[in-house]
């Protein structure tokens, strides 16, 4: 049996309806190439709702310190009782946590929006597509909706599962060259052996 190395069922990152979709079954693609497009307009304008909270977030973060500043500088002149000082150190801590809760948050937009585009995970043929523009794909496995949008073989390099007679087995190691004879190729493939699996089948 001859089988590709890798076969993977590419699968939705993020949810929504397909926008366009940029191969077909047979064509051969490249590592990071896109294969579809999820329609993106909701994800922009979470990321764009997520960059405004930044610099909301960044200007209250730098209006606290400066007051925590002014505080802590009418305390070391004693015009501020040390309560005043300590409620300005409070509002600045709270201040840079939503900074950086925001800061978060826009990360994970802009990755939601970057996997809207689906790419292939390595260099391979499309061997099978489940959907068509219109289809909503699901990033979770239920009843309710697609996940796997295409299929992706590499083809590269194919691994060939050979039968052995058991009093053969021990000719064989890890590494040895090899040539593979396939019905209808006029020449044998270079190839090696990769793994030797001792499972014995009873019916050979």
């Amino acid at each position: 049996t001859v089988a590709a190395m890798q076969t993977s069922n590419v699968p939705a990152l993020v949810e929504g309806p397909v926008d366009r979709v940029f191969v077909r079954v047979g064509d051969r693609v490249s590592k990071g190439q896109p294969l579809l497009r999820i329609r993106q307009a909701d994800y922009q304008r979470r990321a764009s709702e997520a960059e405004a909270a930044v610099r909301l977030a960044e200007a209250e973060a730098v209006q606290t310190e400066r007051a925590y500043q002014r505080v802590r500088e009418l305390k070391a002149s004693g015009f501020a009782p040390a309560a005043r000082l300590d409620e300005a150190e409070a509002a600045r801590d709270v201040a840079r946590a939503r900074r950086d809760q925001a800061r978060a948050a826009l990360a994970t937009a802009q990755q939601a929006l970057a996997d809207t585009v689906l790419r292939a995970p390595y260099d391979g043929v499309v061997t099978q597509r489940m959907v068509d523009e219109g289809m909503f794909l699901n990033s979770r496995f239920s009843m309710g909706g697609q996940s796997a949008a295409l299929q992706l073989q590499e083809l590269r390099v194919v691994a060939a599962i050979v039968a052995v007679p058991e009093a053969r087995v021990a000719d064989l190691r890890k590494g040895q060259p090899a040539r593979l004879f396939i019905t209808g190729q006029p020449e044998p493939l270079p190839s090696e052996v990769y793994i030797i699996n001792d499972f014995i089948d009873p019916k050979a």
